[in-house]
């Protein structure tokens, strides 16, 4: 019998510690945490993951070197070098005649080659389509990293992935919390689904991966609380991590005392002068539902020489709500306009293959044409010379026919002679 593998994710807004979370389960025996995947499906025109290949399929299903063509393209780390997927994906037992087989049978196959019998996934960015995962895997449970949305936006800042400005970041952060959270009571149960505060991990280290060992019913081990025996994701990956980790972070995995950093816990008091109020409803929605402090009295003013003040939702003085809430709303449809004109450059560049596509179909029907043309010519030629070479036959028959008209009038006046002599 195959053996039994469980599945769990580990989802947030990111920036939020969700790969500290997956080195420190990863030491535990039975539980495997590969470096992020982030190979399920498509999220703010990232491109076209597994989920959109496979929807366009053939019946027979996606072919492996496709599939394994899609992980090597997508996957921002070294997946090869962690586990062997090419392989996996051309074996001819790999189901691909569905996603849902394929993933299923990817994640299990991950799991049994380190030996664990839990894969758990920390892909942050899966949390906006819990539909989906959902759907995949029915019976996965689901670990949501929280982090303080000041924070998550400082260190978004030093990205490329988000916006310069940490006030937009925060307001994204705002929105994609508010989906991960909204859609885990639509789609998961409660027993499936365990919110987890990023700093309260960091202050009750033990504590937090005990319950996270509850939930996941396995038991607690003090490894896992062992720095020394984390995984380091950053050597799997395909940039350089040390331009984008935070000075926290690289003096922790430098020196790896102890299990926790906590250099990064409130370090948007440090910049405080850029989330100063008044913040839209829905920031200040989701830092209070999560207990984050909000001081709507903040009055501080820009004062720092190298911020952008362009960034900056609250540069102009005297602002008020309703239009910092459509200077956000105007955010997101640039957003969104931004989604909008990749897939159209997506689409002129698939025009602009096919045109060249029925350029090069065009040229080479004009060489087809050109030598039908040419082999017309010649059989033209032959029946000129056809009709010439009868001509002539006909001709010498006219010829010898007339000789053999001579031949026998000259014949049958030799003979009526002879006759008439005879009688004589």
């Amino acid at each position: 019998m195959a053996r039994k593998i469980n599945q769990a994710f580990i989802v947030g807004t990111g920036r939020c510690g969700t790969s500290w979370l997956g080195q420190m389960l990863n030491s535990h025996a039975e539980v495997c945490v590969p470096p992020e995947i982030q190979l399920l499906f498509e999220v703010s025109g990232n491109g076209n993951r597994l989920f959109e290949q496979f929807s366009n399929i053939a019946p027979m299903g996606l072919e492996g070197d496709k599939i394994a063509a899609v992980i090597e393209k997508y996957c921002p780390h070294k997946l090869e070098n962690f586990f062997d997927y090419k392989e996996f994906c051309l074996r001819k037992n790999t189901p691909r005649d569905s996603l849902k087989k394929f993933v299923q049978a990817f994640y299990s196959e991950i799991a049994i080659k380190h030996g664990k019998s839990w894969l758990i996934e920390q892909t942050p960015w899966y949390g906006l389509r819990l539909d989906l995962i959902a759907h995949f895997f029915p019976n996965a449970k689901i670990i949501h990293v929280i982090r303080d949305g000041r924070d998550v936006a400082l260190s978004y800042a030093r990205t490329p992935w988000w916006h310069l400005s940490p006030k937009l970041n925060l307001a994204r952060w705002a929105r994609e919390i508010k989906k991960i959270t909204l859609d885990a009571g639509l789609y998961l149960t409660a027993g499936t689904y365990l919110e987890v505060k990023y700093e309260d991990l960091v202050a009750n280290t033990e504590s937090e991966i005990r319950r996270i060992c509850n939930f996941l019913g396995i038991n607690f081990d003090p490894v896992m609380l062992d720095p020394r025996g984390f995984i380091d994701y950053d050597v799997f990956c395909k940039f350089d991590m040390q331009e984008i980790s935070s000075q926290a972070y690289s003096k922790w995995m430098g020196s790896k005392k102890k299990a926790a950093f906590s250099g990064s816990v409130q370090a948007w008091r440090k910049s405080q002068d850029m989330f100063q109020s008044p913040f839209t409803n829905e920031i200040i929605s989701w830092l209070t539902h999560y207990e984050y402090e909000v001081d709507l009295n903040n009055s501080i003013h820009l004062n720092a020489p190298d911020y952008l003040p362009e960034y900056d939702l609250n540069s102009l003085e005297g602002i008020s709500q309703s239009q910092l809430e459509q200077i956000s709303s105007l955010d997101q449809m640039l957003q969104k306009q931004s989604e909008n004109t990749e897939l159209v450059t997506k689409d002129w560049i698939a025009r602009g293959e096919q045109m060249e596509q029925l350029a090069h179909t065009n040229e080479t029907l004009t060489e087809m044409l050109q030598k039908q043309s040419e082999n017309t010519e010649l059989v033209t030629k032959d029946w000129i010379a056809r009709g010439e070479q009868m001509e002539q036959l006909a001709h010498t028959n006219r010829e010898l026919i007339s000789e053999v008209n001579q031949f026998k009038n000259s014949w049958y006046s030799s003979i009526s002679y002879k006759i008439h002599n005879f009688k004589k």
